[in-house]
């Protein structure tokens, strides 16, 4: 995990989350997201999210501090994409 950010996610949140990726018509990006945000809540690192989501490090520094500054805030886009 990128040092100084950590996530915290409420049952509510997660519920959400695990919603999102379970979502078989979600935009990919969506989910992906909502994939690394669950990773970060539950302690893995950066390396064990690139490998499990397929992405670079780059794009989950990016989503953990997007996450983090929003604070579970889900700017995704168009407002009608949030979950």
């Amino acid at each position: 995990m990128r040092r100084g950010i950590t996530l915290t996610v409420d049952a509510a949140d997660r519920a959400r989350l695990e919603a999102v990726v379970a979502d078989r018509n979600r935009s990919q990006k969506h989910v992906w997201r909502a994939r690394i945000i669950l990773l970060t809540a539950d302690g893995v690192g950066t390396t064990g999210i690139e490998r499990r989501t397929g992405k670079d490090k780059t794009c989950v520094w990016t989503t953990m501090v997007e996450t983090r500054n929003a604070s579970m805030g889900y700017h995704w886009g168009r407002a009608g994409d949030e979950p």
